[in-house]
């Protein structure tokens, strides 16, 4: 018995020692109004708007560089880059547009937002997350 015991704290410290080794210092969560899934201007465009909450779980400030990725021809309207203090959590406001909510097919797409550490020279950070991008039927 004393032997399994042994042999189970060695692999519970063991499992800690990876996770600890192996975390991701930062985090993304997208959150939207659930009020109002868009808007349409009197141009006709669709604008969808998000907030990205950025953590930043180490202990030194990091820029980070926002991306979005759309099968939809989208305009991103917001900061490129973000500035987060230590340990700190940063809600950053954007909106994405489509012009003239021409050409659209379906309901929505998946939008994937994408942040990455800048100044890393070795293994860059990444973290993505996807929401949807609604456009409302009359644009369809």
């Amino acid at each position: 018995r004393l032997v399994g015991y042994a042999t189970l704290i060695l692999v519970l410290v063991g499992l800690f020692g990876w996770v600890v080794t192996h975390r991701v210092p930062m985090g993304l969560t997208i959150v939207r109004d659930r009020n109002r899934l868009y808007r349409v201007d009197w141009d006709g465009n669709v604008e969808n708007v998000y907030t990205l909450r950025i953590s930043n779980r180490a202990d030194e400030s990091h820029q980070y560089a926002i991306e979005v990725d759309s099968p939809l021809d989208l305009v991103y309207d917001g900061p490129s880059t973000v500035e987060v203090a230590g340990g700190a959590l940063a809600a950053v406001p954007v909106r994405l547009d489509l012009l003239g909510g021409e050409g659209v097919v379906t309901e929505g797409v998946d939008v994937v937002f994408r942040i990455r550490r800048l100044g890393d020279e070795g293994r860059p950070v990444v973290v993505e997350d996807v929401s949807r991008f609604h456009v409302p039927k009359e644009a369809r």
